[in-house]
């Protein structure tokens, strides 16, 4: 029998193939791709503010996901999140982000409380072939703990 493989497993040896697999999107993974300027382009003209928003609603994804896997996935042990890959697979990488915006999204434990979580860069490829990087974070799970939001406020 081929089991899929863990949360931690893939965190620990990140398989760039599995990452971008349909298999990716279930109880124990999440993916998201961070939004760009040309998107927030697309939308309006206050650019800047457009972005903002997208990018405040990314880090609540990502509060919301890491809670859910260190709350409920007692087997297999939590979850891992993808930052950087898309909803259909495509590595859109993280390269875009400025310093302190990418800082803004790592900072899991100015989200939440009471949460273990290893990050990982992973440098590859995107899907136009340029050098870019993504970022794993995995989230044990946390048995009898209550996770809580540590920023109620952005």
């Amino acid at each position: 029998m081929n089991r899929n493989p863990t949360p931690k497993e893939i965190f620990d040896v990140p398989d760039l193939a599995f990452l971008q697999s349909a298999q990716m999107e279930r109880q124990y993974f999440e993916r998201k791709e961070a939004p760009t300027r040309a998107q927030a382009m697309k939308e309006g003209t206050n650019v800047d503010a457009i972005l903002k928003k997208k990018l405040g609603e990314l880090q609540d994804k990502i509060k919301a996901t890491l809670a859910s896997f260190a709350t409920s996935n007692k087997e297999p042990n939590g979850g891992l999140f993808v930052l950087g890959v898309d909803d259909e697979g495509q590595i859109r990488g993280l390269r875009h982000l400025s310093s302190s915006e990418l800082e803004r999204l790592l900072d899991i434990s100015r989200l939440l409380e009471n949460i273990h979580f290893e990050l990982k860069r992973v440098d590859c490829e995107d899907a136009a072939g340029a050098s870019n990087f993504v970022y794993l974070i995995y989230a044990a799970y946390a048995e009898k703990t209550l996770v809580c939001s540590a920023d109620s406020q952005r």
